[in-house]
């Protein structure tokens, strides 16, 4: 017959019979019972803990968990713990996910981006901590990568955006009509020529898509453009505006850099001389201003309204108020072809000088061009390499900040660049002309309409004004006196 006595009872009865026959002590054989009985219980009453992989990591996440199994003990509690040195316990960050035996899911929350966790499950039960094998993971870094085009009407680009540190990131960069990609360049400097520009992530990136006009700048204009809108480009006239009386001739200086001065003070209807600083509005044509003549000289601000009205800008009604209606002998010679450009703080003065975006990052510098005093705007697509310019976009840099030879000039004119003399400004013929050398003043197309007294009477236009430690597009500080005479620097459409 099969014996089916438990361990128990077959081991009393093998212990009686070799006590009765005086082979072992009683005790001894007691001890023995119990030290056979605790070595069942430790190989039978096991709690296995097990720690899982983590998943879904993100910058400051993850998901983890782990699982217990076994028996012989009550399970109180069990998560995982956690740090960043290794051989986490419970005395480090840990979560309480669940009771008893079988499998859980911890997330972690909190974490610092970047940076590697160890993990061990951990089982709290009635014998003591149970901790599970070790794993650890890398928490991720996400990244900004923003991207624009220059100009903004020249294409659009995708592809920017937020990534993590190891993707792949692919830029592309579609062209408008009329317009051809050039180039992507960060901090100005050219990273790619290929419109479709892949690289892994490693870091912030501001990356611009530079695309070039498909046009021949007019005669008269200088080759390079300039955004004076989101949508709109122009060219600007190769030297301020001048104009003849004797001849009732308009031309542009022959360089970017000369300008009349103190013969201003000279101007009549019969002065065989050049003049370039007018008051506002003084295109030669009647349009309705008591004082539209170029050598006009009246002190008295509201003969100056173009059309006879104070509220209107050189470009409203018939348009013939802005000097650009004027055929210019060297810039075309063809009427109502160019034009003033608007002022205000929502003009296109400021957002020449204050909003636009460029290749290089540089818009404008004060300088020493040629031995004269000014300020130089540089075009959309304006390359760093062509030159190098210090204390730019700053309006209280000093003129002395750049000196550049008439020769270099010739270079970076051939690039785009546009400058302006400090041409000096003329109050009144009493005053004559002050600051030749120091203060450069550029009409705007744009009344001040800023300025309202009592009785609705508008007396200055905005305009553009610099000194060796000050800038101010026009609308910054308000506009100037329309009788004052300053200077033009007239633009074309670039379409």
């Amino acid at each position: 017959m099969k014996n089916t006595d438990n361990f128990e009872t077959q081991f009393r009865r093998q212990a009686f019979k070799k006590t009765h026959k005086g082979s072992l002590p009683l005790s001894f054989v007691i001890a023995i019972y119990f030290v056979g009985l605790q070595v069942s219980c430790t190989k039978n009453d096991e709690i296995l803990v097990t720690t899982k992989s983590a998943t879904n990591i993100t910058e400051n996440s993850a998901t983890i968990g782990g699982s217990v199994s076994g028996f012989g003990y009550t399970i109180e509690e069990c998560g995982v713990c956690y740090n960043t040195i290794g051989d986490p316990t419970i005395n480090d960050h840990h979560t309480e996910d669940h009771f008893g035996t079988g499998s859980f899911s911890s997330t972690l929350s909190g974490l610092l981006q970047g940076t590697k966790y160890y993990v061990r499950a951990y089982a709290n039960t009635s014998s003591g901590i149970r901790y599970g094998n070790e794993v650890s993971f890398s928490t991720s870094i996400d990244y900004t990568i923003t991207i624009s085009a220059s100009p903004i009407i020249g294409g659009t680009v995708s592809g920017g955006g937020t990534y993590k540190e190891g993707q792949s990131c692919n830029l592309t960069a579609t062209a408008n009509n009329r317009y051809s990609f050039s180039n992507w360049t960060e901090n100005g400097i050219i990273v790619s020529t290929n419109a479709n520009y892949t690289f892994t992530v490693n870091g912030d990136r501001t990356i611009i898509a530079n695309f070039t006009y498909n046009g021949t700048a007019p005669t008269g204009a200088i080759n390079g453009l300039f955004s004076v809108n989101a949508t709109k480009q122009v060219w600007f006239s190769k030297g301020n505006l001048q104009y003849q009386a004797s001849t009732d001739t308009w031309r542009f200086a022959t360089h970017q850099y000369d300008y009349i001065g103190e013969d201003n003070e000279n101007a009549s209807s019969s002065y065989n001389g050049w003049i370039d600083l007018f008051g506002w509005g003084t295109s030669g044509y009647n349009h309705g201003a008591v004082c539209y003549q170029p050598w006009s000289s009246s002190q008295t601000d509201s003969d100056y309204y173009a059309y006879g009205g104070f509220s209107y800008n050189l470009y409203d009604q018939t348009g013939t108020a802005d000097w650009g209606y004027n055929a210019i002998s060297n810039g075309g010679n063809t009427t109502n072809f160019w034009r003033t450009l608007t002022g205000g703080n929502d003009g296109e003065w400021f957002y020449l000088i204050w909003s636009r975006n460029t290749a290089s990052g540089i818009r404008f510098a004060k300088a020493r061009v040629a031995n004269v005093n000014g300020v130089i705007l540089l075009p959309d697509n304006w390359d760093a390499c062509y030159h190098a310019l210090n204390n730019t976009n700053s309006p209280e840099a000093s003129y002395g900040s750049n000196t550049i030879t008439a020769s270099i000039w010739e270079i970076m004119e051939q690039h785009g660049a546009v400058f302006l003399p400090a041409a000096g400004h003329l109050f009144s013929p009493s005053i004559g002309v002050v600051y030749t050398g120091s203060w450069g003043s550029y009409w705007s197309s744009s009344y001040d309409d800023s300025q309202w007294s009592a009785s609705h009477d508008l007396t200055q236009a905005y305009d553009f004004s610099f000194f060796d430690s000050s800038l101010a597009p026009s609308g910054t500080y308000g506009g100037t006196k329309r009788h004052d005479r300053e200077s033009i620097r007239l633009v074309h459409n670039a379409w």
